[in-house]
């Protein structure tokens, strides 16, 4: 595992945006990320609210992509700013309201995750899954 300074590292590129608590969160591998369950992962996906969707969508570098299961983001480097997340219905400002503050950012709640990695099915989520309920058991 890598150790908390490699992670808050990686998580250095998130903070750089500036962006307010209260306007968005970490979501998809990202709160296993900093809470010690991944070693590593390949962007961190940011659920933002639509204030910081319109700021972002016509800054210069971002690139505007639908995902695989047709949410709409937008991404530069490792990040990417999601206005919507799927597959299932979720309340962005809800997700983003209730979640934990680790180390000064904002990440969905472990439950969360487990839910949508659970609709997502992926046999990267099965891995996650048992990752998430063992964590959730202590």
């Amino acid at each position: 595992m890598k150790s908390k300074a490699d992670k808050l590292f990686r998580l250095k590129q998130v903070a750089k945006l500036g962006l307010p608590l209260g306007e968005y969160t970490i979501f998809g591998s990202g709160p296993l990320f900093i809470r010690g369950l991944k070693d590593d992962i390949g962007d961190f996906d940011l659920l933002v609210t639509q204030k910081i969707w319109k700021k972002f969508k016509n800054v210069p570098g971002w690139q505007q992509k639908v995902a695989l299961k047709g949410s709409k983001y937008l991404a530069k480097g490792d990040v990417e700013l999601y206005k919507d997340w799927k597959p299932g219905r979720w309340n962005v400002n809800r997700l983003i309201r209730q979640s934990d503050v680790i180390e000064g950012l904002p990440f969905v709640k472990m439950s969360e995750v487990l839910r949508w990695k659970k609709a997502y099915n992926r046999r990267k989520d099965q891995k996650d899954i048992q990752l998430i309920l063992a964590y959730l058991k202590k």
